[in-house]
């Protein structure tokens, strides 16, 4: 299975987790963001695993593109979409890679 083909799966078993906690609505901006993450990171930095992400691939470098590329959501509609898949991931999928990059530190 390609890596793009492995994060749309994570991406729609994110979406059916999100659907039994929030409206479709939400659910489907969440996993849209996703999606875009999912076009942004293989393409512009050729990453075949999931511990190829960095922090600030999954953070600033996808924000700037974002806004630059498509700028359809807020700063914090996507900060909050990637931060619930992350943490979807470390919880569902017990992949805690990037749930290290959205953690609040004190």
């Amino acid at each position: 299975m390609e890596f793009t083909d492995y994060l749309e799966q994570l991406n729609n078993d994110f979406g059916k987790f999100l659907v039994q906690k929030y409206s479709k609505r939400t659910a489907y901006k969440h996993t849209v963001i996703v999606s875009y993450f999912i076009d942004f990171a293989p393409f512009n930095f050729g990453i075949t695993e999931i511990k190829q992400i960095t922090k600030s691939m999954y953070n600033s470098k996808f924000w700037s593109w974002h806004q630059n590329k498509i700028g359809d959501y807020s700063k914090d509609e996507v900060k909050v979409a990637m931060k619930k898949f992350a943490l979807f991931l470390e919880q569902e999928k017990d992949i805690s890679h990037l749930a290290n990059f959205v953690r609040n530190k004190k």
